[in-house]
């Protein structure tokens, strides 16, 4: 029988674009809007709502 050994797997490893920031430092990279006091409340008829951004210009810095 074949023997095998586990990888450990680093945080810094991972797939993801952003491994360790902060939350606020990925939605500066990400060039996300900033919802903050910048959006408005739109009722749809089926029952939903969605948030759209007022200035979609206003980003994270």
């Amino acid at each position: 029988m074949k023997k095998f050994k586990a990888k450990k797997i680093a945080l810094t490893n991972h797939k993801t674009p952003f491994p360790i920031d902060t939350l606020h430092e990925r939605l500066i990279k990400a060039k996300a809007i900033d919802m903050r006091d910048n959006y408005r409340i739109v009722e749809t008829f089926d029952g939903y709502i969605q948030v759209l951004p007022i200035d979609n210009t206003k980003l994270y810095k």
